[in-house]
């Protein structure tokens, strides 16, 4: 049941890297709204490091599973776990950001 969770808490700060990264690549214009500030853009790409310490601790547990998971992820879902995580993780933290300024 653990490892379950820390897959999902995974992919989703997976997800969160993979928007980030794509956001920095982009050109300005074409960019969401939330994604103009470039210190947001740097604070969603300070994610890597817990999602490689998950991606660490999932190996360890199981990891055939892990890295079947992970593959399948990064190659077909990535659009898919963009979306989830911007939701998820992104529009919150962009929203708590804003509300403290």
């Amino acid at each position: 049941m653990i490892y379950i969770i820390l897959l999902v808490l995974f992919l989703l700060l997976m997800g969160a890297v993979i928007s980030g990264t794509f956001a920095e690549r982009s050109s300005k214009i074409d960019r969401p709204p939330i994604y103009y500030n470039k210190s947001f853009i740097q604070l969603i790409n300070f994610l890597l490091i817990p999602m490689v310490i998950l991606f660490i601790v999932l190996m360890i547990l199981d990891w055939k599973i892990t890295l079947i998971v992970t593959l399948i992820a990064w190659l077909l879902g990535g659009r898919i776990l963009r979306r989830i995580s911007e939701f998820i993780i992104v529009l919150p933290l962009y929203k708590l950001i804003i509300k403290e300024k």
